[in-house]
C-alpha cells in the first residue's frame, strides 16, 4: 500500500494499476477492477452510477480499469463531482482477474490536499435575533460556508448551540444545504438567551472535517 495525494477538484484523478508477472513483466489481458472506499469509514464504498458513497445499494461499485498495454490498467475519477473536502482519505481496492480467476490484489491510499499552500478555513456567521422587540425569546440564524463544496449529498453539517458553561441551549441538528456555492443554513427559533451573555456553537462537517468547538461571540440584542 503506498501514498498519493490529489485535489479534491480534480477532474481526472487516475486510478491506476500495474500488474507484473514475476520474471515476465507486465502482464496485459486481464480484467481488473477498483473500488473506492471512504478511509474513515469501513462500509462505505462509492457508487460510480451516481458519485456517492453508499453502504449497500451500489450500481456500480466495482469500475472496471481499461487494458492500456504492459501491464498498465487505469480508469478516470472526476474528484470534483464528489463534494469532498481537503483531509479525506479515500482506500482504492484493486482485484485483477485472470479468466475470472481472481490471481491479485492491492489497494492505494489517496489523501485529499487543497491545491494551495494554505488550506481555506470553514467561514460561519451566526446571529441571533428578537422574535420579537419586547421579547428575550430569540432565535438563531446560521450560515456556513464551505469553499469548494457541491451540492451532491456528499458532505453534511451539524450544529449545535451551547451556553458558556457547555450545556446545551439547542440539541445538535441537521444544516441544510449544501447550496450549490456551498453555504449551509439553519434557523431554530424560539430559545430563551440573557442579553449579557455570550454563546458558543458547535459544527461538525460529516464525512470530511470536524471543527472545534469555538466562540462566536454571539451577544443576543433585545428589542
Amino acid at each position: 500500500m503506498s501514498g498519493i495525494t490529489a485535489s479534491p477538484s480534480d477532474i481526472a484523478f487516475p486510478l491506476a494499476l500495474v500488474v507484473n508477472q514475476t520474471n515476465v513483466g507486465g502482464e496485459s489481458g486481464l480484467t481488473c477492477t477498483v473500488r473506492v472506499r471512504l478511509g474513515a469509514d469501513a462500509t462505505r464504498y462509492l457508487d460510480f452510477a451516481d458519485n456517492t458513497f453508499k453502504s449497500s445499494g451500489w450500481t456500480t461499485q466495482n469500475q472496471p480499469l481499461t487494458d492500456i498495454g504492459a501491464g498498465h490498467y487505469s480508469a478516470p475519477l472526476d474528484l470534483s463531482a464528489l463534494g469532498l473536502l481537503a483531509g479525506v482519505t479515500l482506500v482504492l481496492e484493486f482485484q485483477a482477474r485472470r479468466g475470472g480467476l481472481l490471481i491479485g490484489d492491492s489497494s492505494d491510499v489517496v489523501s485529499l490536499v487543497q491545491a494551495s499552500a494554505s488550506l481555506p478555513q470553514p467561514r460561519i456567521s451566526v446571529s441571533a435575533i428578537a422574535d420579537n422587540a419586547s421579547s428575550a425569546t430569540m432565535k438563531f440564524l446560521a450560515h456556513l460556508m464551505l469553499d469548494g463544496i457541491q451540492n451532491t449529498g456528499a458532505v453534511s453539517a451539524l450544529i449545535s448551540f451551547k451556553d458558556p458553561s457547555g450545556a446545551e441551549l439547542v440539541p445538535a441538528a441537521a444544516m441544510f444545504g449544501p447550496t450549490a456555492d456551498g453555504v449551509f443554513t439553519l434557523e431554530v427559533p424560539s430559545v430563551t438567551l440573557l442579553s449579557t451573555t455570550n454563546y458558543y456553537c458547535d459544527v461538525t462537517i460529516v464525512d470530511s472535517l470536524s471543527v472545534p468547538r469555538r466562540q462566536l461571540g454571539i451577544t443576543p440584542t433585545i428589542g
